[in-house]
């Protein structure tokens, strides 16, 4: 029988001893056997998982110091790390040991630098002073326990927001419905209208998607002024959220843009919130592009609008993606004017800048939708929104189009929340 995986915590930061123990408590919410075995200079480990080790699906090993690791060493699979620091975390650990990376985040200190796969969670816990059950932490803290319980043993979920102007608002439908079913957000990429509502949910949960629901005639707004000045959907933000910088979200979420000057995609990983989502929503043509440091930057559809590809690397174990953009012959109302008989006539309608911008958005929506479909293939389960009724301009219909999305999610959130429980149950993580 293949024996328990040990796990080891170590911390530069707060009680190794006290997150043991919360993470076992969180083992033992998804049905893990999990056990806290004291580390004591007199421990064979080897012998003591030879005779216990098959009533377990992992062993914390709790306390001890620097000497004790060297002798039990080789019998650690698993090393949480929780550090200032997610590039110095696997310093000290033995070959094969697989290392997580925890950084603290808010207050006044923050950690523009981390590195791919690396877990959030509140400054708070590093406290000496916190309860030793998880229980009786706050909710939010008990929360970011369980996403690192849940990194460790390969049940990490990741949501890929794609582009679509307005019928994005259906995003909102999906966030909101995983919550309501149990499944967990752990890792958010998000492209165009997708990262709007990634940011707002990342920062703020369903009272920010709740928030952005009423900014629909503000983004309408934001959009037809948007060839002048692209400002507004950074302003926003920063109007909006409880967070100033993506590096402070303790939900990993990294809004992606297209680089104009090489073509690819991009994941914007530090800096402003505000900033990241105008440079994923600077749409060609019609929002002027972004600018970070020495690159220039335009709308993340150009060139992964359905961003699934970039959560493997992050450690998601289960990826959902969204897909909004319509697809082809179903992309909202057309125009059913008929045409006009006099050249001026064709001319001045040919001119007409909000039914060229609305020819953009139409356009756009088959290049995004079929350029998703290939993108999410790396997603084990797809949301393709079918909102016929709507056209991408209609930000204003904010309320209806998400209204509207609470109906056609339900078919993909059963299907999540069927995968989610495959996954739960899977003896033992990873």
């Amino acid at each position: 029988m293949k024996g328990p995986r040990v796990l080891r915590v170590r911390t530069e930061l707060g009680s190794a001893e006290l997150w043991s123990r919360w993470l076992a408590d969180a083992g033992e919410r998804i049905g893990d056997r999990t056990c806290c075995l004291p580390v004591t200079a007199g421990l064979n480990l080897g012998a003591w998982l030879h005779e216990h080790g098959s009533d377990w699906d992992r062993v914390l090993l709790l306390g001890g110091h620097g000497g004790d690791d060297a002798q039990i060493g080789d019998a650690i699979h698993d090393l949480i790390s929780i550090t200032g620091d997610s590039f110095s975390a696997s310093h000290h650990a033995a070959p094969g040991t697989r290392v997580l990376p925890v950084v603290p985040v808010g207050g006044q200190q923050s950690n523009p630098l981390m590195r791919a796969g690396t877990l959030r969670v509140s400054r708070d816990l590093m406290r000496a002073d916190r309860p030793s059950r998880l229980s009786a932490l706050p909710s939010d803290e008990q929360r970011d326990v369980e996403r690192v319980w849940r990194g460790i043993t390969d049940r990490l979920v990741g949501v890929a927001l794609g582009g679509g102007g307005a019928w994005g608002f259906s995003h909102v439908s999906l966030l909101s419905g995983l919550a309501s079913r149990g499944v967990p957000v752990d890792i958010i990429t998000g492209a165009s209208i997708g990262s709007v509502v990634g940011a707002y949910y990342a920062s703020d949960g369903e009272k920010g998607l709740e928030k952005l629901l009423d900014r629909g005639r503000v983004m309408s707004a934001l959009v037809g002024l948007g060839i002048v000045h692209g400002g507004g959907l950074a302003w926003m933000c920063r109007r909006d959220l409880t967070h100033e910088n993506l590096e402070d979200l303790r939900i990993p979420f990294y809004p992606v843009a297209t680089n104009v000057e090489t073509g690819e995609a991009e994941a914007i990983r530090s800096g402003s919130i505000g900033i990241g989502v105008r440079a994923s929503g600077s749409l060609p043509g019609l929002i002027t592009a972004t600018t970070i440091g020495t690159k220039r930057y335009v709308d993340g559809g150009m060139s992964n609008n359905v961003p699934a590809s970039m959560l493997p690397g992050e450690g998601a174990q289960l990826i959902i993606a969204a897909n909004v953009a319509q697809r082809p012959g179903i992309a909202g109302p057309g125009d059913t004017r008929a045409a006009p008989r006099t050249r001026i006539g064709r001319w001045t309608r040919e001119v007409d800048p909000i039914r060229r911008a609305k020819d953009l958005f139409l356009s756009m929506s088959t290049l995004t939708h079929q350029g998703g479909e290939l993108l999410s293939v790396c997603a084990h389960i797809t949301y393709d929104a079918e909102m016929r009724e709507f056209a991408p301009w209609h930000f204003y219909k904010s309320r209806t189009i998400a209204q509207r999305g609470d109906e056609d999610v339900q078919s993909t959130l059963d299907r999540a929340e069927a995968a989610w429980g495959a996954l739960v149950h899977r003896r033992g993580g990873a």
